[in-house]
């Protein structure tokens, strides 16, 4: 029977395989850009190669995933740090202020945005088989958090960056990938 360590090895193993075909993929992709809107509707992809100061953005209900490099986003006088163990994650649009952090030419900050569609996420609670919500703090109140990558979350948003190299797939699969990944924020 493996041990609890041996299943945070295993996971650990398929978390740096999976960030590792993500960070060449988005590396490709964006190699002389910053930010690009990829034919996925709702997913952009991004390079940073140097830390940033803070700048203001309007971040859209979305997910914000780190594959290489680390960045923090300033929310009413909070800073809410993610990089490839966490992602950011928003419920409403919100005006903040967006730092990279950790980032050089050699080893880029690179990630994704993924804009949440909240249309898939009421379908799927009216569906009625998500288990009951974890009671949670309400103290915040600003509609943004972290959550942590895990190896159920990270495969099927690889799944949609892999995608891009078989455009023809895309109208077909990519809403069923992105089904999915709502169902795993809500899980």
């Amino acid at each position: 029977m493996p041990t609890q360590k041996g299943i945070e090895g295993t996971n650990d193993g398929m978390l740096d395989a999976m960030r590792g075909a993500m960070i060449d993929a988005i590396g490709r992709w964006t190699i002389g850009k910053t930010d690009w809107p990829t034919p996925i509707a709702n997913l952009g992809l991004f390079r940073r190669e140097a830390p940033m100061p803070p700048t203001i953005c309007l971040v859209e209900t979305s997910i914000v995933l780190v594959v290489q490099g680390e960045k923090q986003m300033l929310v009413g006088g909070e800073a809410f740090p993610y990089n490839i163990d966490r992602f950011l994650i928003t419920s409403l649009d919100i005006p903040a202020n967006s730092q990279v952090v950790t980032a050089s030419p050699e080893v880029p900050c690179l990630g994704l945005v993924l804009k949440l569609d909240l249309r898939i996420v009421a379908e799927l609670i009216a569906l009625g088989w998500l288990p009951l919500p974890i009671e949670r703090s309400t103290d915040r109140g600003i509609g943004i958090g972290l959550g942590t990558v895990t190896p159920a979350l990270l495969d099927p948003i690889k799944r949609l960056v892999d995608l891009l190299d078989e455009p023809s797939a895309i109208p077909v699969l990519a809403p069923l990938i992105q089904r999915e990944i709502h169902y795993r924020l809500l899980m």
